[in-house]
């Protein structure tokens, strides 16, 4: 047998599906870091700058549900050699899911780089620092807005079930459900929509080469 026992299916299948989080992000980080090197020609594309990023979001994305697809696959594999199966549609919910609510996270990652682009040209390097202050200020700033009595009669609506973990009980494998607000995902998509928006913007108008 390939593992001692069904337990390192387990951890494997887990530590598979919590990468897919990180896919897209750090394929559109990539995308974003080899166009850095000529960012003149880039820049200078007679296609819009909305079309160009949005091309490589979408690339990305692919990326991530081919990644999605090799995890599944990986699965389907280790079924052939142990009796305990996790459902293969609840294996393909969760990955899929993993995937979508990346998009929130790659977006923030285009804008704070987009910042990089543009404050590096007047401080160098040093860039880098007042972009993960800026991360982190961001982040306190949201913390303390979502513990706002105002915040949760706005966004926190529309009661639905996440996968959110992977556990054994009596010999198989079963997830379990964490609650997520509609109005929470709504969010987010509207602000990963603004933050494309304000990135491409920036990046067309801003951005010095």
């Amino acid at each position: 047998m390939l593992f001692k026992s069904d337990e390192h299916i387990l951890h494997l299948l887990l530590i598979l599906l919590s990468l897919t989080l990180l896919t897209l992000p750090l394929a559109l980080l990539f995308n974003l870091n080899s166009e850095g090197a000529h960012l003149q020609l880039f820049l200078h594309n007679p296609q819009s700058i909305y079309r160009l990023i949005g091309v490589k979001i979408v690339f990305c994305l692919l990326l991530s549900f081919v990644y999605v697809g090799v995890v599944v696959l990986l699965y389907t594999f280790f079924t052939l050699f142990y009796p305990k199966q996790i459902p293969i549609f609840s294996l393909m919910i969760m990955s899929f899911y993993s995937v979508v609510i990346s998009i929130y996270p790659a977006m923030i990652l285009l804008f704070l780089w987009t910042l990089h682009q543009i404050w590096r040209t007047y401080i160098g390097m040093i860039s880098i620092l007042f972009v993960i202050l800026t991360l982190f200020s961001g982040s306190l700033l949201f913390n303390w807005i979502e513990g706002t009595n105002f915040y949760t009669r706005l966004f926190e609506w529309g009661n639905i079930f996440t996968p959110a973990n992977i556990t054994t009980e009596n010999d198989a494998f079963t997830f379990t459900y964490a609650p997520m607000y509609t109005g929470t995902f709504l969010l987010n998509g509207m602000v990963s929509v603004m933050l494309y928006v304000i990135s491409c913007y920036l990046m067309d108008k801003k951005v010095e080469v």
